[in-house]
């Protein structure tokens, strides 16, 4: 659906970002709860894609100038992310390299903004406080579902959701695009 995702099977090269975070992906990461994970290695610059660094990856990015310059990689374990929405950003790259195969992000069409939600996150249990990363929302009915299966563009700014389903450790790699969604699609689409 327009509104919330838009794929781009065609813009990089999966296998070659799997390889790069393979080699910033620590056995630590991977048994570290998703809620703690982040905080510790996603939102690490000493964990990102460094896209500066790399002939590959600025080559897009010179194409595409509003893509910032590191990929950050999250993982999720078996289990639901609390729906929110991402504040830092409005709009990302989501690129699925390991293990996404039953995991789908969820969108919702009405929510109110809390300052804390109790809740499981992954494979922890607790409460979550909204931060500059995100806002906590408490929403109704999932109107629209999504299986990343290629690089795709998320309405970061829509309440969300994710559900993996999996015993296995869902790895991606999210390259933020600083600009809305709408103007992300088009400025993807035609090249600038």
């Amino acid at each position: 659906m327009k509104k919330y995702i838009y794929e781009l099977p065609d813009l990089l090269d999966t296998d070659y970002i799997f390889e790069k975070s393979m080699k910033v992906i620590t056995t630590e990461w991977l048994e570290t709860p998703a809620p703690y994970a982040l905080g510790k290695y996603t939102d690490n610059p000493d964990y990102y894609i460094n896209v500066k660094n790399d002939k590959y990856l600025e080559s897009i990015r010179l194409k595409y100038p509003k893509l910032k310059d590191y990929i950050k990689i999250l993982k999720s374990e078996n289990g639901t992310w609390p729906a929110h929405i991402d504040k830092w950003r409005k709009t990302a790259i989501n690129i699925p390299l390991k293990n996404y195969d039953d995991c789908q992000t969820h969108f919702y069409k009405e929510y109110t903004e809390l300052e804390e939600v109790d809740s499981t996150f992954g494979s922890a249990t607790g409460t979550w406080t909204s931060n500059k990363y995100v806002s906590y929302v408490e929403t109704k009915d999932v109107i629209f579902s999504h299986k990343l299966v290629v690089p795709t563009l998320l309405n970061t700014a829509e309440p969300h959701s994710i559900t993996n389903n999996s015993t296995q450790v869902r790895i991606i790699a999210s390259w933020t695009y600083d600009d809305n969604y709408m103007t992300a699609i088009e400025e993807l689409r035609h090249g600038h």
